[in-house]
């Protein structure tokens, strides 16, 4: 699990990020997803942050769940303002 921690490897500063998450995630904790825009936020990384009410891990690879789906509208928003 450390080898894929994201927020103890993390080195890119400057980098945009999109961060988007389900609050039902059973994977990743949300106080983990919270230290990692912390890291963003100290280096003055630039970043959006789309959360999915009651969405799980794996929510956007579900094609027929569109109840979900409006995080890829903020996504494709997220990247022609880049």
């Amino acid at each position: 699990v450390d080898t894929y921690d994201a927020v103890a490897h993390m080195n890119a500063a400057g980098i945009p990020h999109f961060i988007c998450y389900g609050t039902k995630d059973t994977m990743v904790s949300l106080d983990r997803i919270q230290e990692y825009i912390a890291v963003l936020r100290m280096t003055d990384t630039p970043y959006k942050e789309t959360i999915i009410q009651g969405a799980g891990h794996g929510y956007g690879a579900s094609v027929d769940n569109e109840k979900y789906a409006y995080w890829l509208e903020e996504f494709t928003a997220w990247l022609k303002n880049l």
